[in-house]
């Protein structure tokens, strides 16, 4: 998802004929699918907590994307997988970092 981000701010720079936000809301849709899935976790906590934040960081910055509701979701699903994981102090760091910046966005 970070490499998808990635591109999705280059393809965004380069070509003014591409909804970056449309593609950013694909693409969280994407990821919300593979950490809200019933089947057990596909995905470590750490790791969402990683591109949760690069998917707030990208929202913030990006017009036209409004992914409020989803990422509170998204903010929702993680903080249960780190419940259940535990997760180091960077994580949680990282976590709380994100909910500030969403907050503040």
């Amino acid at each position: 998802f970070l490499v998808g981000l990635d591109m999705l701010n280059n393809t965004s720079a380069n070509d003014t004929n591409v909804s970056s936000a449309a593609l950013l809301q694909t693409l969280y849709d994407s990821f919300f699918e593979v950490i809200d899935n019933d089947e057990g976790d596909s995905q470590p906590a750490d790791q969402s907590v990683i591109v949760l934040s690069a998917f707030v960081d990208a929202a913030d910055g990006e017009e036209g994307a409004d992914l409020a509701d989803e990422l509170i979701d998204g903010i929702s699903v993680v903080a249960d997988d780190l419940v259940e994981d535990g997760g180091d102090a960077a994580t949680l760091g990282l976590y709380v970092d994100t909910l500030d910046s969403y907050a503040s966005s």
